[in-house]
């Protein structure tokens, strides 16, 4: 019996592991960002992860027995290349996982908009200009309801590097002070201009 248990806890940690790392590429689909810095000089990178910061949520989950269950935690959300938001942290009911969006505002109303849709992300990741609009807006992280919605907390990059060899993902480097982001170098170009612009006012 012990040798069974010590096989079945063998095999779920291996689990863990390779659902990890699974989710790990899927997280870090190649998608070459630009990112400025504030320098201006305008540099790639083809896996990555855009750091927002750590929010407080309360979000509803449904519980066998329970219903819905409301939760209260916190959650690192990061944009990842993969593009698409994840949000990971730790609830009053354990690990919690939780979706996010990107959103502008209008009309008093929070509209979430898709990562293919933005121009540049710039000033600390709370102004963004999307595609086919002239104007820049301010841009907010959206935590599956509107009462968990924030401007960023942080603005910066961590560079992953695909190893030829073993095909595995690798934290690289961070780029701590960002001006703007982009995916077309004109775009992040562009974004610092406009971090300029915004700083200046």
């Amino acid at each position: 019996m012990k040798n069974f248990m010590f096989i079945l806890a063998l095999a779920l940690t291996f689990s863990t592991i390779f659902a990890q790392d699974d989710l790990r590429l899927r997280a870090m689909t190649k998608n070459t960002i630009f990112y400025a810095t504030p320098d201006g000089k305008v540099t790639s990178a083809d896996y990555w992860q855009m750091r927002l910061g750590n929010f407080d949520v309360t979000v509803t989950r449904k519980y066998p027995g329970e219903g819905d269950v409301k939760i209260e935690g916190s959650a690192n959300i990061a944009f990842m290349s993969g593009g698409y938001l994840e949000g990971n942290g730790f609830g009053s009911r354990g690990k919690l996982s939780t979706q996010a969006d990107f959103a502008v505002k209008r009309d008093g109303k929070y509209q979430t908009v898709r990562p293919d849709t933005i121009d540049y992300i710039f000033f600390g990741a709370s102004k963004v200009k999307l595609k086919g609009l002239d104007k820049e807006e301010d841009l907010f992280v959206y935590i599956e309801d509107p009462y968990n919605t924030y401007e960023a907390k942080m603005f910066n990059l961590a560079v992953y590097v695909l190893s030829k060899n073993t095909g595995e993902l690798t934290h690289s480097h961070d780029i701590e002070r960002l001006s703007a982001v982009s995916f077309t170098e004109e775009g992040a170009k562009k974004g610092h201009q406009a971090n300029i612009a915004e700083a200046s006012r």
